[in-house]
């Protein structure tokens, strides 16, 4: 996996060659040639890569590949260390004395400099004696035949008997196979989930033997051609009929295709194509069958989401999950117990049963593997025990299940794979945010640059592309619909791990004891108390991630500072250290800093120094910033104090400097700053509470400048100071969420919340709105939540909800409304799609709408703290009862 080390390195050259030609002076066309060769060599990595398991010669030539890159890498990070440093001390140290020091380094890093270019040189002709092809544009990583039978083989170890609760599924695509319009079902999910064993069921089922005259099974592997597709399938339609098959593989395409039209003529016929990685497949096969009078059918099993959904057909997707812990227990219990009465799992040997279940988290195949491995094992808690803490391991190594899933990150493109094994530094079960994932893979220049996207709309792009192949998975979707959080699967996770080592890519340390690679350049610390040692050989350190540990000394991190220079990415959330020390200052490459929730009281004046930093995540901290922090142009992202926003973040006045920030979280805002954020014209999302009412109208004017605005929230600083925001204008064809906390003026919403036709979620409290906010909220075409809680409206009665009004409206949340009493009516056909609501101490709320029963969406009613009197009307026979007897889930409690 040397491509995405040398892209990265080429990304650096490319930048210094154009920005930092100066500084190069003397070995600029050194560096220039290596960059020039360099992309040239980058060009048959990628065959390389696909036959380095199998040859040795190569893997030693893609290894020194990685290796040059890396250590060019250093070369150049080390040039820039000693230059920055050099420029900080000439204001103390004499002119000639300071010119001297320059030439030393300048002479020190153009002889590192020509014994690379010495190294790639090497490279260079070492690769034609290999007779390495230039990779095709656009191709992917490929598998050989070899590997993509003994793939096959290994599906086989997850039996039709072994999955449990299959009959269902089968019965329900079964059902779908007849129904008129369809075409094609796809079997979606990641490896190892018994996909193939589902489709091997309904194919051999009774249901598609009686129903279709005509039927073919397909193995896609990654070298399938379209002849042998086709020929295939031609062989599964005339399994009875060798005589008039013989001959097809000499076929011209044409005729291959007349013979397979009049094979089909007025017949139905089903083909399954198995473990397809490329559409390209699916287009074979679907422009090659006729499909008169819709009697064809198509089944796909695929990890990828891209194949699962072909367009211009009619279609259904089954995706395929991980089993419940009841069926995964059951599955165990019939692999490890078969000899035993019952398949039972003796009683002593159960609690360490459980936990190894628990890591297989889901996955069949894992199951029946561990399953098979424990069936040999003696019958003692010890011998269980142990296998138990060997399991890591187990999961790790064993061929089989390891092929299985290393097959997804093989047919990772190359910018992909760096960004996959970062997930897999995360600890286990570890739900990652969206949106941090995609600062640190920016950070660590994993993404490529495209014309007119910014850097994080590509990495949301890679993202969707990792979800699509089953690589990670959706924890939590956001009211927007965007995925919130998401998680690597703990089988996958340990593949990863495996992976870390052998790519030089990183590691995760779990004990003090955990021995780290020589040029380890990604560490994460897990759970390890005392925390690792630092070491000379973390000089090479990139990324630096703590988790679960309870505290950090200033002593640790300043000689972790001091002796990883070259860091770009720190992340200790969670981890209490009060006091950051000044020494990170030095690390000059930092451009991710996450110091979410760790108690610290202050900000080191030293962080003025890093011009790299892009991210600055203080969520939780509620003190203020240093005025030095205005010269970090490169800030793009920075977040304090916390979303309750109590007190908000003081900031500088020079704040609005930073006019490449894009996420500004928690901040207070006096005059001048309210007067003056309308500099940051590419903010997306702004987070401000108003010092004085009278900034109300300035922060307005500001705020008509940020026509990418995407989420907003403004409060005041305290609940009885007016927040005077009449002449708010948002973007009304980009802002999507909205929160106001205070006391509006006037009693009422903003003129603009009419026309913020793409507003998504919104969220009041304390604004004591006199006047009903339904009446407007009603009409807005893409509203999806709603949150009006603690005196947001001190009115006694909520509106009608006329029919179609809320057209969109998913969740609602009335709570702490005191002087609420009625809420009116909802017609028939208001609220057509609200799925949740919560109704939270409106005391004196009597009961609920006329109309309420015409909610037939509404599946979650959650009653809190309501009186007695409210509570009385919902039980039989109160007047409401009738109205909630369709919510099939009702939770009435007290806080």
């Amino acid at each position: 996996m040397a491509e995405p080390v040398v892209s990265f390195l080429l990304t650096k050259l490319d930048q210094l060659l154009t920005e930092e030609v100066q500084l190069l002076s003397g070995v600029s066309n050194d560096v220039r040639w290596i960059n020039d060769e360099l992309r040239s060599i980058k060009a048959f990595l990628n065959d390389a890569d696909n036959v380095r398991e199998t040859n040795t010669s190569v893997n030693a030539w893609v290894e020194q590949v990685q290796d040059v890159a890396y250590d060019a890498e250093d070369v150049l990070d080390t040039f820039i260390i000693q230059i920055a440093r050099l420029q900080r001390r000439r204001g103390f140290m004499c002119r000639p004395c300071s010119c001297i020091k320059e030439l030393y380094i300048k002479h020190n890093v153009a002889t590192k400099i020509k014994t690379i270019r010495s190294r790639v040189d090497d490279i260079a002709n070492r690769r034609e004696r290999l007779d390495l092809r230039m990779r095709e544009e656009g191709s992917s990583s490929s598998v050989s035949a070899s590997t993509s039978a003994y793939l096959q083989a290994i599906s086989d170890l997850v039996e039709e008997v072994d999955i449990v609760g299959v009959e269902n599924k089968v019965e329900l695509i079964e059902g779908w196979l007849q129904e008129p319009q369809l075409q094609v079902i796809s079997i979606y999910g990641m490896g190892g989930l018994g996909k193939t064993t589902l489709a091997k069921r309904i194919y051999n089922g009774e249901i598609v033997k009686n129903h279709f005259h005509c039927r073919a099974w397909v193995t896609v592997s990654h070298s399938s051609t379209a002849k042998k597709i086709l020929t295939t399938i031609l062989r599964g339609f005339l399994k009875d009929d060798k005589e008039t098959f013989k001959g097809a593989e000499e076929m011209e395409d044409r005729d291959l295709h007349e013979k397979l039209h009049t094979c089909v003529s007025g017949k139905k016929y089903i083909v399954v194509l198995d473990d397809v990685w490329d559409e390209d497949a699916w287009k074979v096969v679907h422009s090659s069958l006729p499909n008169v009078q819709n009697e064809g059918r198509f089944i796909i099993t695929t990890r990828k989401g891209d194949i699962a959904f072909p367009i211009h057909v009619m279609s259904r997707v089954y995706r395929l999950g991980r089993l419940s812990e009841y069926d995964a227990w059951s599955l165990f219990c019939k692999k490890a117990f078969w000899m035993e009465d019952g398949q039972a799992c003796p009683s002593e040997l159960e609690r360490e049963a459980r936990l190894i279940v628990q890591e297989c988290d889901g996955l069949p195949l894992a199951i029946v593997v561990i399953g098979g491995m424990m069936s040999k094992q003696p019958r003692t808690i010890s011998s269980w025990v142990n296998a138990y803490r060997s399991l890591g391991w187990e999961l790790s190594n064993h061929e089989g299940l390891r092929a299985v899933l290393a097959l997804s990150y093989k047919d990772l493109p190359p910018f992909l794979r760096h960004c996959f094994l970062y997930c897999c530094l995360f600890p286990e079960d570890y739900e990652i945010p969206r949106s941090k994932l995609i600062r640190l893979w920016v950070s660590e220049g994993f993404i490529e640059r495209r014309q007119g996207m910014k850097e994080e709309e590509v990495a949301g792009i890679y993202f969707r592309e990792l979800l699509d192949r089953s690589l990670i998975h959706v924890e939590e979707i956001g009211e927007t619909g965007q995925v919130k959080l998401c998680r690597v699967h703990d089988v996958v996770r340990k593949l990863g791990h495996s992976l870390f080592e052998k790519e030089n890519f990183g590691a995760y340390s779990v004990a003090t004891s955990s021995k780290l690679g020589d040029r380890c350049r990604r560490v994460s610390v897990q759970n390890a108390e005392p925390c690792v040692p630092i070491e000379a050989k973390m000089s090479h350190l990139r990324t630096f991630f703590m988790f679960g540990i309870r505290a950090s000394s200033p002593s640790y991190l300043s000689d972790l500072f001091s002796k990883s220079r070259y860091m770009r990415v720190l992340d200790l959330e969670g981890i209490y250290i009060e006091h950051l020390p000044d020494e990170i200052g030095y690390l000059i490459h930092l451009r991710y800093i996450g110091l979410r929730y760790t108690g610290i009281k202050e900000v080191p004046r030293s962080l003025a120094k890093l011009r790299s930093l892009q991210t600055l995540d203080l969520e939780g901290f509620h003190g203020e910033l240093p005025s030095g922090i205005s010269e970090v142009d490169t800030l793009i992202y920075l977040s304090a104090s916390h979303k309750l926003f109590r007190n908000g973040l003081r900031v500088p006045n020079e704040i609005i400097r930073l006019t490449n920030l894009q996420i500004l979280k928690f901040i207070r805002a006096d005059s001048n700053i309210a007067k003056d954020l309308g500099n940051l014209t590419l903010l997306t999302k702004l987070y401000v509470q108003l010092q004085s009412s009278e900034d109300g109208e300035k922060l307005c004017e500001s705020i008509k400048r940020m026509q990418s605005l995407r989420k907003l929230h403004v409060s005041s600083l305290g609940i009885h100071s007016l927040l005077q925001i009449e002449t708010l204008e948002p973007p009304h064809d980009t802002l999507q969420k909205l929160r106001l906390g205070g006391p509006l003026a006037g009693g009422k919403l903003p003129n603009c919340i009419a026309s913020l036709l793409c507003l998504m979620r919104l969220t009041l409290y304390q604004t004591k709105l006199s006047q009903d906010p339904f009446v407007i909220l009603q009409t807005l075409p893409n509203l999806t939540f709603i949150s009006l809680h603690t005196e947001s409206y001190v009115g006694r009665s909520i509106a009608k909800c006329s029919a179609g009004g809320f057209p969109k409206l998913y969740g609602l949340q009335l709570g702490h409304l005191n002087e609420l009493e009625e809420w009116e009516e909802v017609e028939k056909g208001g609220m057509p799609f609200l799925f949740s609501l919560q109704i939270k101490d409106c005391k004196n709320l009597r009961s609920l709408p006329h109309g309420f029963q015409h909610l037939t969406t509404l599946k979650f009613l959650d009653i809190v703290d309501m009186s007695p009197e409210f509570l009385e009307q919902l039980q039989y026979p109160g007047k409401d009862y009738d109205k909630v007897r369709h919510i099939p889930f009702i939770w009435i409690r007290k806080q």
